[in-house]
């Protein structure tokens, strides 16, 4: 089953105040993985990451993880992407 980033949006917030930027999409996969029925290491060993870059993430140490990071994390944790082009 995908779980839409917007879902943990919405069950956050009401959509019209929800805020939007990197800060906030890492919010959104930090819950994720709390909310993950892994653990932070075997979910580090299936991602093919360090034990270290996935607790830094969730612990909110890693403001701003490597890109390839956010998106193993993202699709081991079924959450959709939807980019976005800037106005």
């Amino acid at each position: 089953m995908i779980t839409s980033v917007q879902a943990y949006v919405d069950k956050a917030q009401p959509r019209r105040t929800r805020p939007h930027g990197p800060d906030h999409v890492m919010d959104v996969l930090r819950e994720a993985i709390v909310d993950s029925h892994m653990t932070q290491k075997q979910m580090a060993i299936r991602a093919g990451l360090s034990l270290s870059a996935v607790q830094g993430i969730a612990s909110g140490r890693t403001r701003w993880p490597r890109p390839t990071t956010f998106v193993t994390l993202c699709l081991l944790l079924n959450l959709e992407l939807t980019l976005r082009r800037r106005a």
